[in-house]
């Protein structure tokens, strides 16, 4: 990356910090960071962390950990955003399929809940 340019390190997947490259995985890894937000009530992710400290944890494996409350079950965590921060991006979900991830967590929890319609 070139510098000078402000980026959203902290939501940014690995390979785009380190080589620059946008794909749809990437953009999986900002969902997962995305998610994570929503279900921290808008916290900032990594808050108090600088980015250069940001891309260091990533890149030595650290992951956000599960916030802290009821509204965000395991499944949630595990099943959703963790899969999106999957250091190879090959193991990451596409969109399709975080929409039938969810769907079936949503069907599970309250009842049926078609997203895909």
């Amino acid at each position: 990356m070139s510098s000078g340019v402000k980026l959203p390190i902290k939501w940014m997947a690995i390979e785009s910090i380190e080589d620059g490259i946008f794909t749809e995985k990437t953009d999986i890894w900002s969902f997962g960071i995305t998610v994570w937000e929503v279900f921290n009530g808008g916290k900032t992710p990594y808050g108090g962390f600088s980015p250069t400290c940001v891309k260091t944890m990533i890149s030595d494996g650290y992951r956000l950990e599960a916030p802290s409350n009821s509204a965000c079950n395991d499944d949630i965590y595990q099943k959703t955003m963790l899969k999106c921060w999957e250091r190879d991006p090959n193991e990451r979900p596409t969109f399709a399929q975080v929409v039938t991830d969810i769907d079936t967590l949503l069907s599970n929890s309250v009842g049926y809940l078609n997203l895909t319609k």
